[in-house]
């Protein structure tokens, strides 16, 4: 909780998405939580997908997970297909 009170924006963002759990978050839930600007967090979150933190989990709907989450799904369905 300390960084979304006290961290960067991009933290505070990595912080909201990482709290989506396996789920995601959506970008409007996004936007409400951190009350920035739809251009600056779009900016924020393009950098948190090119660094691989965020991943897009459903591009129409702007649903967004957390790259601990998404590693982990990819893992469980690697090891059901196998």
């Amino acid at each position: 909780m300390a960084t979304i009170h006290k961290g960067t924006k991009s933290k505070v963002i990595e912080s909201f998405v990482l709290m989506g759990g396996y789920d995601g978050i959506n970008k409007k839930m996004l936007l409400f939580l951190s009350n920035f600007y739809e251009q600056e967090l779009d900016k924020i979150l393009e950098d948190l997908a090119s660094s691989g933190r965020v991943h897009i989990y459903e591009k129409e709907q702007g649903l967004f997970i957390h790259s601990e989450f998404y590693n982990r799904l990819k893992e469980l369905i690697v090891s059901a297909v196998k």
